[in-house]
């Protein structure tokens, strides 16, 4: 049996509305209140305001679209930006230090402070590793100096300067491989945990 097509205008109306409504739903459409009205015969007025409403909602939603993609790229921008611009550097060579056992660490900046338990001159040369190639070496004032003293007699000093960029302090090997660069705030804290810094010192 075939079905019934609907012949009048207030039929058709209904059976597009019925189709259109599960893809209005989400758009808070009350659609019952338009069936009710066509059903009344308000069916012009009901397919002038149905229309209204809907391109209203459309414009708000474009809207939000537009606002949300917005915030989005702003958002990208400032994470690329403290990533890549601030702190430790993504990429670069990493700084060269040696696997032999240290017997002490020494800071020198406003006061010399030193450092020999293992433990805690294990957590200064872990958070070191971590620098990367800062490029070449400038001309800035120097902040201060860390001595690596090795159980092997050698030692290794690094001095302290301002990086060029945000939150990054620049290191740089004295024995002449060169300038690192690190987090500021990742390195001194890591400094003042282990006793050689303190925050009244900086």
């Amino acid at each position: 049996m075939k079905p019934v097509t609907p012949n009048t205008p207030e039929d058709r109306l209904l059976g597009m509305l019925s189709k259109f409504e599960s893809f209005v739903r989400h758009h808070d459409v009350n659609m019952s209140a338009y069936k009710d009205r066509v059903r009344s015969g308000s069916v012009g007025a009901v397919i002038d305001e149905f229309v209204a409403e809907c391109e209203a909602r459309n414009v708000t939603l474009a809207a939000m679209r537009r606002a949300l993609i917005i915030a989005a790229v702003v958002i990208l921008l400032a994470f690329v930006w403290g990533v890549v611009f601030t702190g430790t550097p993504l990429f670069g060579r990493r700084i060269a230090l040696k696997d032999t056992p240290v017997s002490s660490i020494e800071l020198s900046m406003t006061a010399r402070r030193e450092i020999t338990a293992s433990n805690l001159c294990a957590q200064v040369i872990q958070t070191m590793r971590k620098a990367r190639d800062g490029g070449p070496v400038h001309a800035c004032p120097c902040l201060g100096m860390l001595v690596i003293h090795y159980a092997d007699g050698t030692t290794n000093r690094f001095d302290f300067m301002p990086g060029h960029r945000s939150n990054r302090l620049d290191m740089v090997d004295i024995s002449g491989s060169g300038m690192f660069s690190i987090s500021t705030g990742e390195m001194f804290h890591t400094l003042e945990s282990v006793g050689l810094l303190t925050k009244d010192r900086r």
